[in-house]
């Protein structure tokens, strides 16, 4: 016999909790508490608010994305729908962990209102997925090349390779498994390189808003990085795991930790800020069903 909807979903946000309680605990014995919120303090606000466009944008750009994707499973949204449905994704993703997450609520709203074959949308937010963690990937290892860290050769030939065929790798996949993908493959990658591309400029705006003076491919590297902990639903809302990541990394690199973890923090908050629409947008959409039709 299966466990209980509600008893699975509270025993994952216990699981959840007690892992962003044990990352942020190890988080704040490492740093000084205070000079991290004062460098918070001091950050400069146009910096922080041309950074939060950036990166609502981007949001906007990824769900250009997410609906190609869905036009090649041959399930056609119109924009402002499909605009919608990623808005509450984003605060069901940030805000609800204990629940089915931001993507299970687009694929199962889609299969209910609209009688889309669940296989076909779980494939196309699958690969949107896969897009951005590709393209990601790209990011993470262009940067780290043109960082000051010293590396053996054989880790420098890794990276250096990896840069240059984890994309006509990644197409020659499509190519093969996801052939109805393959007409949109540029588009969808051009997406996801705009997207990751607009929140690194994001990231760094955060930086200069901290009065940071240089090394900035290290923390641009490690902003990275750490992007790819958030990703996994270990902890809430990914609280945690980008600073832990930060800690962890400090163990090799020379960097000033407060600082990272005040920019992470920052991070974190604009990701806040950008999600928090989609309550009102959730409201609206279940409200009204009937307005958002498949064309």
């Amino acid at each position: 016999m299966s466990a209980h909807p509600r008893l699975t979903a509270a025993c994952k946000l216990l699981f959840k909790l007690a892992l962003t309680a044990l990352a942020l605990f190890i988080v704040f014995l490492k740093i000084d508490l205070d000079k991290t919120l004062l460098i918070i303090q001091k950050a400069t606000p146009l910096f922080l608010l041309i950074s939060l466009f950036l990166y609502v944008s981007s949001k906007i750009i990824s769900a250009l994305r997410l609906n190609l994707f869905f036009k090649n499973e041959g399930i056609d949204i119109d924009f402002i729908t499909n605009l919608k449905l990623y808005a509450v994704g984003m605060f069901y993703s940030l805000f609800l962990p204990a629940g089915i997450g931001g993507d299970g609520y687009k694929a199962m709203f889609i299969k209910k209102n609209y009688m889309a074959p669940l296989k076909k949308i779980i494939w196309a937010i699958l690969l949107d997925r896969v897009s951005g963690m590709i393209v990601l990937s790209f990011f993470c290892m262009f940067f780290f090349m043109f960082t000051t860290i010293e590396i053996n050769m054989a880790v420098a030939i890794f990276i250096g390779t990896s840069v240059v065929i984890i994309l006509p790798a990644f197409y020659l996949i499509i190519s093969i498994f996801f052939k109805n993908h393959l007409s949109n493959f540029m588009q969808t990658t051009g997406y996801s390189l705009v997207v990751q591309g607009m929140q690194v400029v994001c990231a760094y705006l955060v930086l200069l808003s901290l009065n940071l003076q240089d090394s900035f491919f290290i923390y641009l590297a490690l902003f990275l990085i750490s992007s790819v902990f958030a990703m996994f639903p270990l902890t809430i809302g990914g609280v945690g795991a980008r600073e832990l990541a930060f800690i962890l990394a400090s163990d090799f690199l020379n960097f000033n930790l407060d600082l990272a973890i005040a920019f992470s923090l920052l991070i974190f908050l604009i990701n806040v800020v950008s999600s928090l629409p989609g309550i009102f947008i959730r409201v609206q959409v279940e409200k009204e069903p009937d307005n958002l039709q498949l064309t």
